[in-house]
């Protein structure tokens, strides 16, 4: 995976993750923010969230900030 996202230092796909932030399709706006508090560890510079369904893990959503 990492020869796949690798990117010449100082390009910007050297600011590209393969890790990814989800949050469940059932949690109000309070239990997602208190679930990512309590990660305390977020991908850096994560911007994007992935809501997948809670039964299936099927995508639902991206919430972009």
């Amino acid at each position: 995976m990492d020869a796949a996202v690798a990117h010449p230092a100082g390009s910007v796909g050297e600011l590209m993750t393969p890790d990814a932030g989800t949050v469940r399709d059932t949690w109000t706006l309070g239990a997602t923010l208190d679930e990512l508090r309590r990660r305390r560890a977020l991908p850096e510079r994560t911007e994007t969230l992935y809501v997948v369904d809670a039964g299936s893990g099927r995508l639902r959503a991206v919430a972009t900030g």
